[in-house]
């Protein structure tokens, strides 16, 4: 049986826009042991007791843990560690205040911060199942964070329903210091995929995205940046599948996982490839064509027909094709983008809660 270890942190922007980020990396057991002991000893030979992107980006000022260091080959072989240990990163970024604009509070999706765990939550359980590591799973947080109530919330929901822990292979979670190895790896790509996700909203960027992202990322890893459009159809596709009466809290979660997952691209095709420094070879499968990402949402999941055809449609064929059977997806899928991503018009959130 195949058990893991995920571990999740948070990277947020409280500044224009409110940029917030999920993110982390899964862990088999084994590999966990490893990651720690090695992870451990390295800090340990550079004399570091931990390892933290915001510390790090500022190891120039003096007084920095970082100052005086070599931080670009210590960053170098912890990524290095981080892409040989781990067995899958993932990460997504949301607009806190377009989420709160358009999408409403709803049972088990309260906040902009439950949205992007289950997103997230939701990508290790479809790992597992491709990966046929379907045994228990611990999940681990940074404790202290500004979300950490959040997070035991929709966990307790999410996961307090034998039939739904079962599912999800959910064993526990539990929250931790910063000085515990594996929440490290997930706070830098946490921090990396945010910063990258700001730089993406700027219709005026001239820097090209930061190599050691793109280190970090391998294929198979998934990150999303949910744009504006993105969270219209996402409203409306949760509405729709609303409908259908009485559901049990297992069909809710797994609907709104199909809804929120139906998003989700690979990683390494997420943004541009950078030029790279001539040591670090290229991914012989950088050209690689988009892909959905997400898999086939299985008929044991008990997910209305009517949602998962529609969320089918979202992912699969144009949006004006969709609009014939799903007229109302259609309707605000084409309002989103022609209306643009970063507009202010709050029309598309009334449509969408109409």
């Amino acid at each position: 049986m195949a058990i893991t270890e995920a571990y999740i942190d948070e990277s947020y922007r409280d500044g224009d826009p409110r940029i917030l980020c999920v993110g982390g990396y899964l862990y088999r057991k084994i590999r966990a042991a490893e990651f720690t002991r090695d992870w451990r000893r390295y800090l340990k030979s550079n004399g570091l007791p931990y390892f933290h992107a915001n510390e790090i980006a500022g190891a120039q000022k003096e007084g920095n843990l970082y100052y005086g260091k070599n931080v670009d080959a210590i960053c170098r072989n912890l990524i290095e560690l981080t892409r040989q240990k781990t067995a899958y990163g993932f990460a997504v970024t949301v607009n806190e205040d377009e989420y709160n604009e358009i999408v409403r509070p709803r049972e088990g999706m309260p906040s902009a911060y439950a949205f992007a765990l289950k997103a997230c939550v939701g990508m290790v359980r479809r790992w597992k199942v491709e990966h046929s590591a379907l045994g228990p799973t611990s999940y681990f947080f940074e404790q202290g964070h500004k979300h950490q109530n959040d997070a035991n919330d929709f966990l307790n929901w999410l996961l307090g329903v034998p039939e739904i822990a079962a599912k999800y292979g959910y064993s526990g979670h539990a929250f931790v210091c910063k000085e515990t190895e594996g929440v490290q790896p997930a706070d830098y790509l946490a921090w990396h995929w945010r910063l990258e996700s700001v730089r993406q909203l700027d219709p005026n960027r001239t820097r090209a995205p930061r190599a050691d992202l793109h280190a970090l990322l391998r294929p198979g890893d998934f990150t999303r940046c949910y744009t504006r459009a993105d969270l219209v159809n996402l409203e409306v596709a949760l509405h729709d599948a609303e409908r259908i009466r009485h559901q049990t809290r297992e069909q809710i979660a797994l609907t709104q996982e199909a809804a929120v997952l139906s998003y989700v691209r690979r990683a390494d095709t997420a943004v541009p490839r950078p030029s790279m420094p001539k040591q670090r070879p290229q991914p012989s499968d950088q050209h690689r064509e988009p892909q959905n990402g997400c898999g086939q949402y299985s008929q044991d999941e008990e997910c209305s027909s009517y949602a998962h055809g529609a969320l089918e449609h979202l992912v699969l064929v144009p949006t004006q094709e969709a609009a014939h059977q799903y007229p109302r997806i259609g309707q605000h899928a084409d309002r989103a983008v022609e209306q643009g991503a970063d507009h202010d018009d709050s029309n598309d959130a009334a449509a969408a809660r109409a």
